[in-house]
């Protein structure tokens, strides 16, 4: 992959993560105009994730007919639209309408592009995307906060972000010449049909790893600031405070990540990833005090920092180039399945007993994934 490209790939996943987060920053100015319960964000974002599943599912053959770029054009200019229709939406319906194609641009947007850099990139260039992922998801919610404070409604957000997002399509547009065609990521072989890549042996264990892995990533960041509040009896600003240390661990790792994850490769990387995370999980298991809990928090966040990028930059190593957009659409439909059913899981378990549980899950977690990685590392080795 180009450096040219390289580039125009990092700005696609920043864009890529601007509205990922901006609907809970939004919410409490949203429900209130809306006439609707604080819970009915629940079914913006179920409508969401359905969305990127689907895409996900689809990009297989969506990819093989149109390419990457194309395809990466397209759902950008998706998203674009969908985020103008937030801005515009009358009322809770309307919002809704829009969160399906949102989250079908955003899911055949990750697709297409994490399978094109596992094809045609560096195990370093895939850690920096989903930094320059990350870096998008904090400058969505901070632009609606910019908006809220300037006097502006929450619209004001969803239409700089909508701007943004446009003008993401026309630097796409433009970056054409550059992109490399590869006959694997556009229609110059026949396609790898769904049910030819189920049957792949090991195939089943990669979708159980990053199920686990990703349950693992969105449960330890979605209830941390409720971990350190409830169990560590810290103050709710200030347990969110120390909860963003998880976020801070998982970007600042996955940037130091790409400095070192050629040299040492995709399963050592994977390995040391998962030592850390051990180390994180037995720090909160066994926490006496708060700066306990907090080293562990900062040790998982590292941990998880290199998981997700190198195993989906693995999948042509795992399954070999022809089958990789295949699985990679399989792979993500999993991941994004994982994201967003088990953090609620876990909000139920806590609820009927302690969020003393959340260092307990993180480790079942772990030992799911790690076993499944071993499975599949196994499995392949005898194909």
């Amino acid at each position: 992959m180009t450096l040219l490209v390289a580039i125009v790939v990092y700005l696609a996943f920043f864009s890529m993560g601007l509205p990922d987060s901006m609907i809970g920053a939004a919410w409490p100015s949203i429900y209130p105009q809306f006439g609707v319960p604080v819970a009915s964000a629940g079914g913006i974002t179920l409508l969401t994730t359905a969305g990127t599943v689907l895409a996900a599912l689809g990009a297989n053959t969506l990819t093989h007919r149109l390419g990457a770029w194309r395809l990466t054009v397209l759902s950008t200019a998706l998203t674009a639209l969908a985020l103008a229709g937030f801005a515009l939406a009358p009322g809770y319906i309307a919002l809704c309408c829009c969160a399906l194609p949102l989250g079908l641009g955003a899911g055949a947007i990750d697709a297409a592009l994490n399978n094109y850099v596992a094809l045609n990139g560096t195990s370093r260039q895939m850690s920096w995307v989903h930094v320059a992922w990350g870096i998008g998801a904090t400058t969505g919610p901070c632009l609606l906060g910019w908006c809220l404070m300037r006097g502006n409604f929450w619209q004001g957000g969803y239409w700089c972000v909508a701007a943004l997002q446009t003008l993401m399509v026309g630097v796409l547009f433009c970056s054409r010449p550059w992109w490399k065609k590869e006959a694997l990521t556009s229609g110059g072989r026949e396609v790898v049909t769904t049910r030819e890549a189920l049957r792949l042996k090991g195939v089943g264990w990669a979708l159980s790893g990053l199920f686990a892995m990703q349950g693992l990533e969105f449960c330890a960041g979605i209830w941390a600031g409720s971990y350190f509040h409830l169990v560590g009896g810290l103050s709710a600003a200030a347990a969110a405070k120390w909860a963003a240390l998880f976020y801070g661990g998982m970007t600042v790792g996955r940037f130091f990540a790409g400095f070192v994850a050629d040299r040492l490769g995709d399963r050592w990387m994977l390995r040391l990833g998962s030592v850390c995370v051990f180390i994180g999980v037995i720090a909160l298991l066994f926490a006496g005090n708060n700066g306990q809990r907090i080293a562990g928090m900062a040790f998982v966040g590292l941990g998880v920092a290199p998981l997700f990028p190198c195993f989906l930059h693995a999948t042509p190593t795992h399954f070999g180039a022809r089958y990789t957009q295949a699985v990679m659409g399989l792979q993500m439909a999993c991941a994004y399945t994982g994201a967003a059913v088990m953090p609620p899981l876990l909000g139920i378990v806590a609820q009927q007993t302690s969020m003393a549980v959340y260092p307990c899950f993180l480790g079942g977690f772990l030992l799911t994934m790690v076993l499944a990685l071993r499975m599949l590392y196994r499995a392949r080795s005898h194909s």
